[in-house]
């Protein structure tokens, strides 16, 4: 480790960024697990305060609230510590209502300094370039679903600061990295374990695909009174239910099941029943091995 756990005599200094206080709709947004908004607050107060004192410092990477019916001063009055605000993009709004030298040591949009050890950039966004050995961030938060996640995911030294990833509490120097590097390595883990699944996905899928070929066809002769009997009718049902974690082949089966309720109503409920079954809620389309999104 480059940069080893940082104290000024005896008081630590910790990150975070993106609390959103106030902001009830971002515990949808980051799946946080809160009930609501004023649980949310409480908790990320609490969290602070049971490590923060009062003569620690904290940089705070953006974003400390957002859309919040609450007086910010409420807010900022319980957070312990010598607080040091790098805007985010939320934070315009609740800074015009208070006065921030009575707040903060400091506000500032980038921040360079040195712990003494190394070098540290600041800034709520995410960067490739920075000044310091290290790059702390926010912004965010605990998403991977976008195109740059990938190369921040191989970047040893951009730490995401965000409560997300760092337990719902400020983190030290030293608890960032290996908060960082348990996100990065479990979705390396993931994405490897899934890459090992292709070849079978794609199989499962080209076959899904061969199946709603062949069985087009043998669908109209059923639903046109073609192809007649329970016996028949089912036998080709259940062929094409072990196909049917596919939304495609799924329509398909269900597309058959209406064309014929109106003669075969016993059978139609049986096939019903029978692939709630096997494809039902909690089974392999909802694990998303091969259905959904094509």
């Amino acid at each position: 480790m480059l940069c080893k756990r940082e104290n000024r005599g005896g008081a630590m200094i910790y990150y975070t960024s993106d609390l959103h206080l106030g902001h009830a709709n971002i515990i949808r947004l980051c799946n946080r697990p809160f009930s609501d908004v004023d649980e949310m607050n409480a908790e990320l107060i609490a969290n602070w305060n049971a490590k923060v004192t009062n003569g620690d410092t904290v940089y705070i990477c953006g974003d400390l609230m957002f859309r919040s019916a609450t007086d910010p001063e409420l807010f900022l009055t319980q957070l312990k510590g010598k607080k040091h605000l790098i805007v985010g993009n939320h934070d315009g709004a609740w800074m015009k209502k208070v006065e921030l030298p009575k707040y903060f040591k400091s506000v500032e949009k980038l921040k360079d300094f040195s712990n003494g050890k190394c070098k540290i950039t600041l800034c709520h966004y995410p960067m490739m370039s920075f000044e310091g050995k290290y790059l702390i961030h926010g912004h965010i938060h605990n998403n991977k679903n976008d195109t740059y996640w990938k190369l921040l995911r191989e970047m040893e030294n951009a730490l995401n600061a965000s409560v997300e990833i760092n337990g719902y509490a400020p983190a030290s120097f030293d608890e960032l990295i290996a908060n960082n590097q348990a996100v990065k390595d479990e979705d390396k883990a993931l994405e490897k374990a899934v890459n090992a699944f292709a070849p079978v996905i794609g199989h499962l899928k080209s076959m899904a695909r061969s199946t709603l070929i062949q069985y087009r066809p043998i669908a109209d002769d059923i639903i046109a009174g073609r192809i007649v009997g329970e016996n028949s009718i089912g036998w080709q049902l259940d062929h094409l239910l072990d196909y049917c974690s596919d939304d495609e082949v799924h329509a398909l089966y269900e597309e058959i099941l209406q064309g014929i309720e109106p003669s075969y109503q016993q059978l139609v409920k049986d096939y019903r029943e029978i692939y709630e079954n096997v494809w039902g809620e909690g089974d392999i389309d909802d694990a998303g091995l091969w259905g959904g999104e094509n």
